[in-house]
């Protein structure tokens, strides 16, 4: 019986705090998300500061949409296989971090431009990679 209750409220709570996460979401945001993926429904939030930040399921795969308060798309991060890397980036990876493991590959893509992203760590160390199409590294980050 005090399972039985526990998981009520664990639930009660759960849906109270997704809730409350949504209305600190403006609404042109989520009607800018709805309009673009009309069929998501099982999205999670997060209010990041300047931006918004909405994620999903999609084919198996995490997606990531980056809004401004009005609602405009500054990004999207679509999570693929390492299979899909452009040729370039994947020697880059191969040749110079040839000790790490790579996590995950995601496709960026900003304005137009596609960017991709390899989380790798060796050890206790983990790094954010971010490449062009040519395997040329425009951003580091070490953690």
């Amino acid at each position: 019986m005090r399972m039985i209750i526990l998981i009520t409220l664990l639930s009660m709570f759960y849906a109270s705090s997704r809730s409350q996460d949504n209305k600190a979401i403006p609404p042109d945001v989520i009607d800018a998300f709805s309009m673009l993926y009309p069929a998501v429904k099982d999205v999670t939030w997060k209010n990041k500061a300047v931006d918004f930040e909405a994620n999903f399921a999609q084919n198996e795969k995490i997606v990531s949409l980056l809004f401004d308060k009005s609602g405009n798309l500054k990004e999207v991060e679509s999570e693929i296989n390492e299979s899909d890397l452009p040729t370039n980036v994947s020697i880059v990876l191969a040749r110079e971090y040839t000790d790490w493991t790579i996590r995950k590959v995601a496709r960026v893509e900003i304005s137009g431009t596609s960017r991709y992203k390899a989380e790798i760590e060796k050890e206790d160390q983990f790094m954010e990679l971010i490449f062009n199409t040519h395997g040329i590294i425009s951003k580091e980050s070490k953690e």
